[in-house]
């Protein structure tokens, strides 16, 4: 699938021209591309001129030719007068582009192998594909989900789903894409539910991306110039956005928040893991946040009362549960 993204690089020229002709800023769409099969709309289209905001749309679509070779396909419309749409269509390039060696053979069966980094790949995007046509096939994730009220103590609102971009396959499992600051949607952090805790893992398309790459939950509508948040798991960012108004992006790891930091733009509100019940390792969620502050920063750590101390939390997903909405009000404030 890397050889779709190639053809979109190689013939940027082409793509910003057409991107161009409709009202879309081809050259920062370049920088933050939709998944392929989504389609993009309202504000997250970046155009040329505010008079083309909010009625355009662009869809990427990644085809496959019966060699193996991966090919973009994208469409980019304005509802302005009437309708008007281009289409990049990169199969010629595709052709172009055409490698003078055989080309690895397709395999349904291909599996992991961490010893032959083509084949490693090779399963990375086999598994990318597939969650990617299982979560645009699956729907938002909604105030309903089991999941979601319990680890957010049913404080969840209509408002917030807006906010996200998860999706819920089934009452046992969550995808949430990951994005890349400069190469777009990249993989999906996928959460599956069970009775003795929940059982995360990363899918990425290519080795070496999920360094910076985030989950990301948008500021509210009527927020502007808001301060980003930053934290490590997908709970613990719902919850800061249950009374955080601005974007909170979600690193998923500790050793990702600096990462994530170096993307991000102004000043940035950091909540960490306070990871005082692992003393053999010490604490690496506030040790890393720490470490990723930049000037003008802000670090909050949770801070628990002594009976809620008896359960070992860590982080603010534990203290909306184990202390309330009132408690975290207080301790995170609309600061956004």
């Amino acid at each position: 699938m890397n050889q779709a993204f190639d053809i979109l690089r190689r013939y940027a020229a082409e793509f910003i021209q057409l991107a161009e002709e409709v009202g879309i800023d081809g050259a920062a769409l370049l920088e933050q591309l939709p998944a392929p099969g989504h389609l993009l709309t309202g504000y997250r289209v970046p155009v040329i001129h505010p008079k083309y905001r909010c009625v355009c749309s662009v869809i990427l679509h990644v085809n496959q030719t019966k060699k193996g070779q991966y090919w973009p396909l994208v469409k980019f419309h304005s509802f302005k007068h009437g309708g008007d749409s281009r289409v990049f269509n990169g199969l010629k390039m595709a052709r172009d582009m055409l490698p003078t060696h055989v080309p690895l053979k397709r395999s349904s069966t291909v599996a992991f192998n961490p010893v032959n980094p083509k084949l490693d790949d090779t399963w990375r995007m086999q598994t990318f594909l597939k969650l990617s046509k299982l979560y645009f096939q699956s729907p938002p994730l909604g105030i309903d989900c089991g999941w979601l009220k319990a680890r957010l103590c049913g404080q969840a609102s209509v408002g917030l789903m807006a906010r996200t971009f998860v999706h819920q396959v089934n009452s046992n499992t969550l995808l949430a894409p990951l994005t890349h600051p400069s190469q777009g949607v990249v993989g999906y952090h996928k959460i599956s539910v069970k009775p003795d805790g929940d059982e995360k893992r990363h899918y990425i398309h290519a080795s070496g991306l999920l360094k910076g790459s985030y989950i990301e939950i948008q500021p509210q509508k009527d927020i502007q110039h808001t301060t980003a948040a930053l934290c490590e798991g997908l709970a613990t960012g719902l919850t800061i956005a249950l009374v955080w108004p601005g974007p909170v992006y979600i690193a998923l790891t500790a050793n990702n928040l600096a990462a994530v930091r170096n993307s991000l733009k102004g000043e940035v509100a950091i909540f960490c893991d306070n990871d005082v019940w692992k003393p053999a390792t010490g604490n690496v969620g506030k040790a890393a946040a720490t470490k990723a502050l930049k000037p003008g920063d802000s670090l909050f750590c949770p801070e628990f009362t002594a009976a809620s101390c008896e359960y070992k939390p860590t982080d603010f997903n534990d203290l909306l549960m184990l202390e309330g909405i009132a408690v975290l009000t207080q301790q995170i404030g609309r600061r956004g």
